[in-house]
């Protein structure tokens, strides 16, 4: 993202709300853990290969220097430390 790069990433985190790439949806097992069986597999490479034809990178870039900079971050921080 802050690279300008194209990634692909299993339903982890907050990945399904991060710009500049593609989330694939995975299902869990018991201890929440992502399966990667052969579906999954296949989603992945298919979108690694239509993802880094046609991505939105600046997209990811963009996100990354309007939301995740320390200096935005550092005041959410404190805020939540202060109250």
């Amino acid at each position: 993202m802050a690279a300008n790069l194209p990634w692909v990433s299993a339903d982890v985190g907050n990945a399904e709300e991060l710009a500049g790439g593609q989330c694939i949806k995975t299902i869990k097992n018991s201890k929440y853990h992502s399966v990667f069986d052969e579906r999954v597999m296949n989603l992945f490479k298919e979108h690694l290969q239509n993802y880094f034809l046609v991505s939105n990178l600046e997209a990811g870039r963009q996100q990354i220097e309007e939301k995740m900079t320390w200096n935005k971050i550092i005041p959410r921080y404190l805020s939540i430390i202060e109250d």
